[in-house]
């Protein structure tokens, strides 16, 4: 007579605790790695925008056969080393368009005080802000109107100096630690909006201090 082989196989009980176990596992895991996919996205996106500005700087100094920036004719003032471009020609000369009126970074400027003239659409889609006066700085949102809408995650500040985008605020642990407390803070009833803002977009906020954390951390969103 020939013996038939024995076969093995899990029980039921065993095969749902397995299933339970890889869903805890799952399910610890995953919003880090959804927010790790995230950061990563906008990094991508802010580093690919910066790129596109120093590179147009460059074509400016090339078409104008000049050695410096500030000798260009998109300069229209200096304070402190930053540059103020002249937004409009900017725009002309590398054929962007125009933010519709009543856009939210339309609103944001408004509610922190700030005079703009326009808000520039980049061919990626994100926006770009020169902010004229005594303080000249430039304003970023990689992804437009696009949630979140943040300082430090999709909203930027930085500067234009001679040799291109470049920071401003001071590299130093009290402001790499300021960008991850500002950064944190979210509307709620103990900020009104205006204080809001105020923390994530003035150019001492979360947009601009954030922006130099991630030079600092070699193009990484470590906060």
């Amino acid at each position: 007579m020939e013996l038939q082989p024995i076969c093995f196989a899990f029980t039921l009980a065993e095969v749902l605790i397995t299933l339970g176990i890889i869903g805890v596992v799952a399910a610890l895991t995953m919003p880090n790695l959804i927010a790790n996919y995230q950061k990563q996205l906008w990094i991508t996106q802010l580093k690919k925008q910066i790129n596109v500005i120093n590179n147009n700087l460059i074509r400016i100094k090339a078409d104008e056969g000049v050695d410096n920036l500030y000798d260009s004719s998109f300069v229209i003032g200096k304070t402190n080393e930053a540059l103020d471009i002249d937004s409009n020609k900017y725009r002309e000369y590398f054929s962007l368009a125009v933010a519709p009126k009543g856009s939210k970074i339309q609103k944001l400027f408004n509610s922190i005080g700030e005079d703009i003239n326009e808000i520039l659409i980049t061919n990626d889609g994100a926006y770009l802000v020169f902010v004229h006066g005594d303080h000249p700085y430039v304003m970023l949102d990689i992804n437009g109107d696009k949630m979140p809408n943040r300082g430090g995650r999709d909203r930027f500040i930085f500067y234009i100096f001679n040799k291109g985008v470049e920071h401003m605020s001071l590299d130093t642990d009290e402001n790499r630690q300021n960008c991850i407390n500002m950064v944190k803070v979210t509307s709620s009833p103990d900020y009104s909006p205006d204080e809001f803002n105020a923390i994530q977009f003035s150019p001492y906020g979360a947009a601009n201090v954030c922006f130099t954390k991630i030079m600092h951390d070699g193009w990484q969103m470590n906060y």
